[in-house]
């Protein structure tokens, strides 16, 4: 499993990529990829397909520096409810690069 997280550098989103990136190194031996960015965005894709989006998790709000990258519990679980969709046929996330 792939797994990227892109997070905006200006914002000091580093520190908590590194750390999800331990957890889903440590949770699903996975391959993590970190890319730096800016405009406060804060997403997780897996295998391509986008798990997370902090723009849509704190609405409009996210886009204008508000709300925080998803805490460790929060992340793990839409990684989790991911691949259970994923394994029960498909899933209806966006395949968005």
């Amino acid at each position: 499993m792939r797994i990227r997280i892109r997070y905006c550098k200006p914002c000091r989103y580093r520190l908590r990529a590194e750390s999800l990136a331990e957890a889903f190194r440590r949770e699903f031996d996975a391959e993590v990829e970190l890319v730096a960015a800016n405009f406060g965005v804060f997403r997780i894709w897996v295998d391509e397909s986008l798990v997370y989006d902090k723009y849509k998790a704190n609405g409009l709000a996210g886009r204008f520096g508000f709300g925080d990258p998803p805490p460790e519990n929060v992340a793990l679980a839409a990684i989790r409810k991911f691949l259970e969709e994923r394994s029960a046929g498909g899933s209806s996330r966006s395949r968005t690069a």
